[in-house]
């Protein structure tokens, strides 16, 4: 049944409503993540979303990965950090790219590139 649950991500700055909610939910059937605030929130799904995410500066170096980055691209997300990202990009709109992953197993994805700001700097969201 664990593969079959839904995940479900509750946030809200009230402790007692979180634990009411995720009560709730578990007996319903679901996995819940929470988080306390949005900045939590955003930490949370970083790591637990199922779509691959990479954050590039202005000149494609990589600043951040998540698990499924990770997973798309066969390596460990400290290989790719500070590395330069050799694949185009289109400020919003679609590029398909191929992988050769280190094991040379070949994958193709379909990315899209969003200019956002992170850390205070011009940078790139780059995901499926």
């Amino acid at each position: 049944m664990a593969n079959n649950m839904k995940k479900i991500l509750v946030v809200d700055n009230d402790i007692f409503f979180l634990k009411f909610m995720e009560e709730l939910l578990i007996e319903n059937g679901h996995q819940v993540l929470m988080a306390k605030d949005g900045l939590f929130a955003l930490d949370i799904l970083k790591t637990y979303t199922p779509d691959a995410i990479i954050i590039l500066d202005g000149k494609g170096i990589v600043h951040f990965t998540n698990p499924a980055a990770e997973a798309l691209f066969g390596g460990k997300t400290e290989e790719f950090l500070g590395e330069l990202f050799e694949f185009p990009l289109a400020a919003g709109k679609s590029t398909e790219i191929d992988i050769i992953r280190k094991s040379g197993e070949r994958a193709v994805a379909e990315m899209r590139s969003v200019d956002i700001q992170w850390e205070g700097e011009n940078a790139y969201y780059f995901a499926p």
